[in-house]
């Protein structure tokens, strides 16, 4: 979006042709994309801290001492 502002306002993209940023489909696609990626980092948050909050639970234990030494 960034890209495409910087060359319209240089007068790389015509204006006639090249509607305002506002009127196009690619803010709608840029603002669900941030929202999406906003949910899954919080779903990742979510997931590391269940799992650092059972691996502390869990008791821990030797190879060896579960094998008999053999």
């Amino acid at each position: 979006m960034a890209g495409y502002w910087v060359l319209r306002e240089f007068g790389v993209l015509d204006p006639q042709v090249w509607g305002p940023l506002h009127q196009r489909p690619i803010v709608l696609y840029s603002l669900g994309s941030l929202l999406l990626g906003a949910q899954l980092m919080s779903v990742g948050l979510l997931a590391e801290l269940l799992t650092a909050q059972m691996a502390s639970q869990t008791r821990s234990y030797s190879i060896r001492q579960t094998t008999n030494n053999r």
